[in-house]
């Protein structure tokens, strides 16, 4: 029985975590277990993965239960749910930091990646419950979640202090320029 596509990403950000992206390829999943054929049917090329660990993470968050109140602030809402998904990407943080790095150094390549990142600040802006972001909230709120996510990736602190207040900062000028509103 062919392995199902989450974990076969879940494998892959292992396999990337010990190798590196730069020496990953996909025929890396290939195991007893793991047929190239199921490899095939999962994956059409590493952009592929990527886009499905980010979905796969995106369904994750969806599932996480933020409650919030009248009193919580744009910026309380939207920290909320940002942490929450670094939370989520912790256990992936060594293949995330090998990623970014690649991308870092292959600039053009990184902006396809890094392109969803507007999408998923789309998401995490209806699940902090706010108003529906105008395209310009979504395309600087995922310029900014990619600053935070290369921050996030060289932060060795396990209590996270520089991230969480580059995170803080960040979320307190997005949402001075923008002010969104809690959706009704």
């Amino acid at each position: 029985m062919p392995m199902d596509r989450d974990a076969l990403v879940t494998l892959a950000f292992e396999r990337i975590a010990d190798t590196g992206w730069d020496a990953f390829s996909l025929s890396h999943l290939r195991s007893e277990s793991v047929s190239l054929q199921d490899i095939a049917c999962a994956f059409s090329d590493k952009a592929d993965l990527l886009d499905a660990f980010s979905q796969m993470m995106g369904w994750a968050l969806e599932g996480s239960p933020f409650t919030f109140t009248d009193a919580d602030t744009p910026v309380d809402r939207l920290f909320e749910v940002v942490m929450a998904r670094l939370d989520l990407l912790a256990p992936y943080k060594q293949a995330c930091a090998s990623i970014f790095a690649h991308f870092e150094n292959a600039p053009l390549e990184g902006t396809v990646f890094f392109g969803n990142l507007r999408e998923q600040a789309e998401h995490m802006t209806r699940l902090a419950s706010l108003t529906p972001p105008p395209l310009f909230f979504a395309s600087a709120f995922g310029a900014f979640y990619a600053a935070l996510l290369t921050k996030w990736a060289k932060d060795n602190d396990p209590n996270l202090e520089e991230t969480m207040a580059f995170c803080h900062k960040g979320l307190n000028k997005l949402c001075d320029f923008f002010t969104p509103q809690p959706a009704l």
